[in-house]
């Protein structure tokens, strides 16, 4: 749980960093990059479960479930 808050921290710096650096342009651009990481993340946290869904489901069809 601890290395969840350091993440979180470390990407909260870095918008504190850019945004002192670049001002709103650089959050902006910041906040598309967020945007698309997460994204990707929901992509992948979407792709396990339908994957292990399949595997399940073919697992029991095989063991005739």
């Amino acid at each position: 749980m601890i290395w969840r808050s350091v993440v979180i921290a470390g990407y909260v710096a870095l918008a504190v960093v850019v945004g002192l650096a670049y001002g709103a342009r650089g959050l902006a651009t910041l906040g598309f990059f967020y945007f698309c990481a997460g994204a990707w993340v929901v992509f992948v946290l979407a792709w396990n479960w339908a994957s292990r869904e399949a595997g399940r489901r073919y697992g029991n069809r095989l063991a005739g479930r």
